[in-house]
């Protein structure tokens, strides 16, 4: 369930330096690096090279929040949120650094400190639809599950083609029992970009509705794919 502020680097290349040569040299090669380091899992060697880009410029703030992102990917979420903050102060109107910091406070549960980020940024742009995705998922989590479907709708409305958005909406809708809005958002958001997640959430739905069967298999697939929770949720319904 997470929303990532990346710089997406060019084509993967080797990410071991054989040589004083081809190492990175300028903080934008570091960064670089970091990047390429990222996009193939390495999270560790991503927080190393982000760590020398800010060595060699502190006022970096990509750097700040990418390191930001590959320390939320560890579940480092206290370190995470030091750097979403310097990347702020850097740059005040840095969208991604602050939809980072509110979802590292989400994610550690210190839900008021979560919404008060989101609002802020919402204040900030009433255009932002990541700001209202986030506050809304926020509520959820909170179990506010109308105020969570009010802010999602408007994120939705604002970026009708992201997945994650929907899929997140689906969720709502589910505990809100309306199934039917719930199964339309889950099969869109599995249009535009097919994720264990979302199979397991549509698993929940059909769950839910009674249809065991098609439970079953969408749960299947997502802890194929590698939910945990999905695998998890398969022992509860027999497997």
């Amino acid at each position: 369930m997470r929303h990532r502020g990346i710089v997406i680097g060019m084509v993967l290349v080797a990410l071991v330096c054989v040589s004083a040569v081809v190492c990175a040299q300028s903080a934008d090669e570091w960064l670089d690096k970091g990047v390429e380091a990222f996009r193939v899992g390495d999270y560790e060697t991503a927080i190393e090279c982000w760590t020398k880009t800010i060595e060699l410029d502190p006022g970096y703030a990509k750097a700040y929040n990418n390191r930001g992102v590959a320390y939320g990917e560890l579940g480092r979420f206290e370190e995470a949120i030091d750097d979403y903050k310097k990347a702020v102060e850097l740059d005040p109107g840095y969208v991604y650094a602050y939809n980072g910091l509110g979802n590292a406070y989400s994610e550690l549960g210190r839900y008021d400190e979560a919404v008060a980020i989101f609002t802020d940024l919402i204040q900030r742009d009433r255009n932002e639809a990541s700001g209202y995705g986030g506050r809304g998922w926020t509520y959820y989590r909170m179990g506010d599950y109308d105020m969570a479907l009010g802010d999602v709708t408007i994120a939705v409305n604002l970026d009708p083609g992201n997945p994650y958005t929907l899929c997140n909406r689906a969720s709502i809708y589910r505990e809100l029992g309306i199934y039917d809005e719930a199964m339309a958002d889950a099969n869109r958001s599995l249009e535009l970009k097919p994720r264990g997640w979302t199979y397991y959430t549509r698993g929940l739905i059909y769950r839910d509705m009674g249809d065991i069967e098609k439970a079953r298999a969408d749960i299947t697939k997502a802890c194929d794919m590698g939910t945990e929770e999905a695998c998890a949720a398969l022992v509860e319904l027999g497997e």
